[in-house]
């Protein structure tokens, strides 16, 4: 037998390696099992979130990004994605696409006599001008602080940067200019070159004249020196070297002998910039060398913005908020929905079902049961998911009034994991993942197990699930699980810790509603299923004498209950539904009283207005008939001409201030009496009289209203005031039900929105509506500017651009009182 020794110097080696491993495995403690993120989509999200990084870099940081288990971590990641949605809103994108990882130029910048190229400046320089861009950005407001103080850094990158813009052409090439020696060399060569040139076109067209070379013929360069082609036939004939031929031979290219010292200075002038170029990236190559710590945060920086805007822009994709998140384990979120699911279906413009879920102190598990296909497993993984993505600063699609916690563990049972290498059968895994629950869960586990319980005889199956569950209880963990056993509901509803729940189900159409119910555990409705399928009448008889009528009746007692809960969340809908709409009806008639008021004091003051003038021309007409009786000293035909006059006058004035009314007859009202509003067209039955002040019943509207302004319905109104006022009041009702409430100016010139938005304005407010819409565009905002500066001059009325999603600055959104 060989005799192995351990050579002593590896100890320390091995030590290391062992504490690697040791840390590795504590690490992987906190997810089980090690394919959650696979099982769960996580993996689908990220590379979602990836989608929309523009660097490698940021792409890099999503497809790495670690679950975080300590609330400081997660808030802080968190309130960055927030705060750079809102940067979004306000600023757009920013542009990561020139950021480069820099490592590789940076470990060669330290090599002794190494020099980066022109190329791999120009990526230093690019990186670090998007580095200025994106620093002016956040500088600008205060509340985007928290992603600013990510991209600052101690040193100031400017002089490299504008070393860099010196010398480096927008292309990335070393500039003439960039050294005394460099831009003298390439005069000289540019010098050169046109000379030789020149000389050499008169030498072609010589060769094109004597038949030596073609027609179309032009100048050439090979090898770094200027040849001319000519015909094969003939290159004996010029003397020069040939430095290459055409594919097919036919044609040379030479170097003409006269030429061939200009050539020879040309590229020894090469050889001079090249040594020059070289020593001027050699120079460049050091400073960029000096800055190196900088440049490497400056990347890393970069790279993690540009990740962070790539969570920002799937958060605003798929609808995610910011919830309330607290440092204990716990999860009420309120309209959740599973993020892969709402893009499915916002592709295929189908809305998707939100849910409200709750794991608290007092009830730690959710025990989920309901028919198959019901929603289930989608529950469970969204709960998964979301909190994963929440653990990973991501913002999270709930309501916004939503709490989240953190937990330190995750662990998961879900899909086939039958094992051949190993020899497990499928219910052999689960029980192996069980096993790990129950030895490693603990306060802060969040356990998810779907179809908990199955894979074996139900009868065993559903009593080592029992023993199971009320073993994860004592743990004090958190978790959902899926059910179809009817022991785990029953032992549910015995502990206050779990709560059961159900997916609803439409019991009358038998199909899934993908609604979460806590509260109350759900049917399988295997029967109902089966009947609808079309299974033989003997085949469910035969089944429902092995079930027992006791499990049969409970599962219809299940059923009732669900349908009449469903009952009466109609009503209840349908009665908060008439509800408001009988107080939107009150608050109608309400302002069409104070509108009839208001009208009454305009009709009074115009009358008073039209008096008034009647009587300053009455008393004018007296004045001139006194004057023309004086002036004809009392002749009796011009006298009797004057009062003849100013009878006339008076009769006119009697024909305009004079109304025929037929007096109103006093009618007493009491309850029961059928009335109407003076100059309104609705009845309504009297149901109380007080203080000269009836309670009218209109609908599902009751309203207190004057006795002197209600008509018992059949006596007849023949005033021309009340025949006036009602005509007018039928007006404005039609105009209110007519009037448009979004006024269209894009596209006008700015001298006609006084005349298109002041009348709209005006009549918005004397109808009392309660906000209209300004559609103005965006473009250079003078139209934005010149509606605002019209609308300032209104009192009582507020205005702002519209939300993002409805328009944003080129909606301007007015509100009224």
């Amino acid at each position: 037998m060989k005799n192995y020794q351990i050579n002593i110097a590896y100890l320390p080696l091995f030590i290391w390696y062992y504490i690697c491993l040791r840390i590795v495995k504590i690490k992987t403690m906190n997810v089980y099992p090690h394919d959650i993120e696979q099982k769960i989509g996580f993996d689908k999200i990220r590379a979602l979130v990836a989608k929309h990084c523009q660097s490698a870099l940021g792409k890099s940081y999503a497809q790495n990004a670690q679950l975080l288990t300590t609330f400081k971590k997660i808030s802080k990641l968190l309130e960055q994605t927030h705060i750079y949605t809102r940067l979004l809103q306000e600023c757009g994108h920013l542009t990561y696409k020139k950021v480069t990882n820099l490592d590789e130029l940076l470990q060669k910048a330290t090599i002794e006599n190494a020099y980066l190229s022109e190329s791999e400046l120009h990526q230093v320089r690019l990186t670090l001008q998007t580095l200025e861009e994106v620093t002016s950005v956040l500088s600008q407001q205060e509340h985007f602080d928290i992603l600013y103080q990510l991209i600052v850094l101690d040193e100031d990158p400017q002089a490299l940067l504008l070393l860099l813009n010196k010398m480096l052409d927008e292309n990335g090439e070393l500039v003439d200019h960039a050294s005394a020696e460099l831009a003298k060399i390439r005069k000289q060569i540019q010098q050169e070159q046109r000379h030789m040139r020149k000389n050499l076109q008169r030498f072609l067209d010589q060769a094109k004249a004597d038949g030596y070379a073609e027609e179309h013929a032009t100048l050439g360069i090979r090898d770094e020196r200027m040849v001319i082609p000519i015909i094969a036939t003939y290159k004996r004939k010029i003397q020069g070297f040939v430095h290459d031929e055409s594919a097919s031979g036919r044609i040379v290219y030479l170097e003409p002998t006269i030429i061939l010292d200009a050539n020879n200075l040309v590229r020894e002038l090469r050889y001079q910039e090249k040594r020059e170029v070289i020593r001027i990236l050699t120079e460049l190559t050091v400073q960029v060398h000096a800055n190196k710590a900088l440049l490497t945060k400056a990347t890393q920086r970069l790279g993690l913005l540009d990740y962070i805007q790539g969570k920002a822009l799937f958060a605003q994709k798929i609808d995610a908020t910011y919830p309330n998140l607290v440092d204990k384990p716990i999860l009420q979120w309120k309209k959740a929905m599973h993020p892969l699911l709402y893009l499915m279906h916002l592709e295929k413009k189908k809305p998707t079902i939100p849910q409200d879920i709750t794991l608290n102190d007092e009830q730690r598990l959710i025990l989920l049961s309901g028919p198959n296909a019901g929603g289930k497993s989608v529950t469970l993984k969204t709960v998964a998911l979301g909190q994963f993505m929440l653990q990973h600063g991501m913002l999270i699609p709930v309501a916004e009034q939503s709490q989240a916690g953190v937990f330190k563990q995750f662990f998961m049972d879900i899909g086939d994991d039958q094992s051949l290498e190993d020899d497990l059968s499928t219910y052999s895994s689960h029980l192996t993942h069980m096993k790990h629950f129950l030895v490693h869960s603990q306060q802060h586990s969040l356990v998810l197990i779907d179809e908990f319980g199955t894979g074996t005889d139900p009868q065993y199956g559903g009593a080592i699930a029992e023993g199971i569950l009320s073993q994860l209880i004592k743990r004090n963990c958190y978790g959902v699980m899926t059910t179809h056993y009817g022991n785990l509901k029953e032992f549910a509803e015995q502990h206050a810790s779990i709560q059961n729940a159900a997916m609803r189900y439409d019991t009358e159409k038998l199909s899934p509603k993908y609604e979460l119910e806590i509260g109350q555990p759900g049917s399988s409705f295997a029967l109902e299923i089966a009947q609808k399928i079309g299974l033989p009448k003997a085949v469910l008889t035969y089944a429902k004498a092995k079930i027992g009528k006791k499990r049969i009746s409970k599962d219809i007692n299940l059923s009732k209950l669900q349908q009449e809960k469903e009952k009466y969340q109609q009503l209840a809908h349908q009665l908060i539904k008439e509800k408001k709409e009988a107080e939107k009806q009150r608050q109608k008639y309400e302002e069409l009283i104070q509108t009839i008021n208001k009208e009454k004091k305009n009709l009074r003051k115009k009358a008073a207005l039209e008096a008034q003038a009647i009587i300053d021309n009455a008393s004018k007409t007296v004045e001139q008939t006194i004057k023309a009786i004086k002036m004809a000293d009392a002749e009796k035909e011009k006298t009797k001409a004057a009062r003849e006059n100013l009878e006339r006058e008076k009769q006119q004035i009697k024909k305009e201030i004079q109304v025929p009314i037929e007096p109103k007859k006093p009618v007493k009202l009491i309850v029961g009496d059928m009335v109407t509003i003076d100059g309104q067209e609705a009845s309504g039955t009297i149901i109380q009289i007080k203080n000269k002040v009836a309670e009218v019943q209109f609908g599902l509207i009751n309203a207190k209203i004057p006795i002197d302004q209600l008509t018992k319905v059949g006596h007849t109104q023949t005033t021309q005031n009340s025949t006036t006022k009602h005509s007018h009041l039928k007006k404005i009702q039609e105009k209110s039900l007519n009037f448009k409430q979004t006024l269209d100016l894009r596209g006008k010139r700015a001298e006609e929105i006084h005349g298109l938005l002041t009348p709209y304005m005006d009549e918005a407010i004397m109808l009392g509506i309660d906000a209209v819409r300004i559609l103005h565009g965006k473009g250079n905002g003078v139209l934005k500017d010149v509606c605002r500066t019209i609308l300032r001059d209104y009192q009582n009325i507020t205005f702002a651009d519209e939300s993002i999603e409805q328009g944003g600055a080129g909606v301007t959104v007015v509100r009224m009182g």
